[in-house]
């Protein structure tokens, strides 16, 4: 782990994509960001659907599943050697250490203040998310690139950003 641990000295900031809000409250106490800066509608999740980015066509996201031998696999020799999970490993590591600099109590309570404002500005921005694909096998809605980052990142940023930053939005 000590190997790996120095491919971590280039970088101020390392998140764990499994711990995005926990990295983002992190980084935002670390950085003294404000909260609309790190406040962000989910793009990916199960039932959802892929941005169709590469071929300009929608597809559902299907609910990953493995096989009984490939959890076995996983459980046992997968981690024997594997400098991903070892990069992974320490990644989690690292921002457990920071939490704890931070303090815990002081992280758990922002990120519950953090995932209020969330909920409460996608609720409030429902209308003006234009996510790129709601239905599965249609091309790409263009009109996604107005509410959108990229692809299907940050859609309705806008939206979220000011309704945190105007109060009207508040954990």
């Amino acid at each position: 782990l000590r190997k790996v641990s120095s491919l971590f000295q280039p970088y101020d900031f390392i998140a764990v994509t499994e711990r995005m809000e926990e990295s983002l409250v992190v980084m935002k106490l670390l950085y003294g960001f404000p909260d609309e800066s790190i406040v962000v509608s989910s793009s990916k999740v199960t039932g959802g659907f892929d941005d169709g980015l590469l071929t300009g066509m929608c597809h559902k996201i299907k609910k990953p599943y493995t096989t009984e031998d490939v959890d076995e696999y996983l459980a046992d020799k997968f981690h024997e050697d594997n400098l991903d999970y070892l990069l992974y490993a320490a990644a989690n590591k690292s921002l457990d250490k920071t939490i704890d600099f931070l303090g815990r109590d002081r992280v758990e309570k922002e990120l519950e203040r953090h995932i209020k404002l969330r909920e409460q500005a996608e609720e409030f921005c429902v209308e003006s998310i234009v996510p790129p694909c709601v239905e599965d096998n249609v091309p790409v809605n263009p009109k996604a690139k107005e509410s959108c980052y990229y692809g299907d990142l940050g859609c309705g940023h806008e939206c979220i950003m000011n309704s945190i930053r105007n109060g009207t939005v508040t954990a």
